[in-house]
């Protein structure tokens, strides 16, 4: 109803600057002109009176409807007006969710610009990326542009995996795109969000880059990281980040049967061991874009 609105008054315009428009209530066959025989706000016996207007108050009424309006209408038939989150309301390709594509522009309407053109060492998303999902990875989508960023700074130089006593919390996964189920499932299991005074806790509490979705990542992503660690380092540094530490970094993959000691990394010889929950280690929190 207001997109056949939009465009009836757009087809009236023309008309309206060839002559002034005469409204009076009911239209007049014979003189254009209406027919209301009860006008309260004019002492003129309203059936001679013509009300007219000039071709810049037509306007001004057009720019006040168009203001009104304008905003609620889908101009490019996407499904989106720009009041809904739009943000080019021209182009049926860009919407809120639509996928992301290589053409200098925001396609998803999520603020950023073509995300495709990622690369392993770009600072993005309040970290720096080092990993690009591929077909098979959990959180892989086909046809879309997603992989895993890691923060430029470390959350502790020494931190606990639990909380303060052994239990077996369920997380085992140690594949590429397990790290944030894993971290939930540790929390849950040592006490909720709330709780900082272990690893996991401490990655989701992080805040880094305005986001709220930080983990700790997996035995696998962890591993990556090392393998990256060179590049990862260049960028953290000039973005106001630090090298990692030449020592242990947490993953969050508990060894699948021993309840007491989980799965971590070096970062100088870069081999992967497991270690008592209570030693103290580094934590350096990923997320995943």
């Amino acid at each position: 109803m207001k997109k056949s609105l939009s465009l009836l008054i757009l087809f009236l315009i023309p008309y309206a600057y060839a002559q002034d428009i005469k409204l009076n209530g009911t239209i007049s066959a014979e003189n254009n002109q209406i027919k209301n025989v009860s006008d309260p706000t004019d002492d003129q016996d309203a059936a001679t009176k013509n009300y007219t207007y000039s071709k810049a108050e037509v306007d001004e009424l057009i720019d006040d409807i168009r203001v009104e309006f304008g905003n609620q209408i889908d101009n490019d038939d996407d499904g989106y007006t720009e009041n809904q989150g739009d943000c080019d309301d021209s182009d049926a390709n860009t919407y809120p969710g639509a996928t992301e594509i290589e053409d200098g522009s925001d396609n998803d309407c999520d603020g950023e610009i073509d995300q495709q053109q990622l690369q392993v060492g770009d600072f993005y998303g309040g970290g720096v990326v080092f990993y690009i999902f591929v077909d098979g990875d959990e959180g892989y989508v086909a046809g879309e542009h997603h992989g895993l960023i890691v923060a430029v700074s470390d959350q502790s130089t020494g931190e606990r995996w639990h909380k303060g006593s052994n239990s077996n919390t369920g997380a085992t996964a140690t594949a590429v795109g397990t790290g944030i189920t894993n971290t939930t499932t540790i929390i849950d299991n040592q006490g909720g969000i709330t709780e900082t005074s272990f690893a996991a806790g401490l990655a989701g509490a992080y805040t880094g880059g305005g986001y709220t979705d930080w983990f700790l990542p997996s035995k696998d992503e962890l591993n990556i990281i090392y393998l990256n660690k060179h590049t990862i380092n260049a960028t953290a540094v000039s973005n106001s980040g630090s090298d990692f530490a030449y020592d242990y970094y947490w993953s969050s993959s508990e060894k699948d049967y021993n309840f007491a000691t989980a799965w971590c990394q070096t970062f100088y010889g870069g081999y992967q061991e497991v270690k008592d929950k209570s030693d103290n280690l580094y934590v350096r929190a990923v997320r995943a874009f």
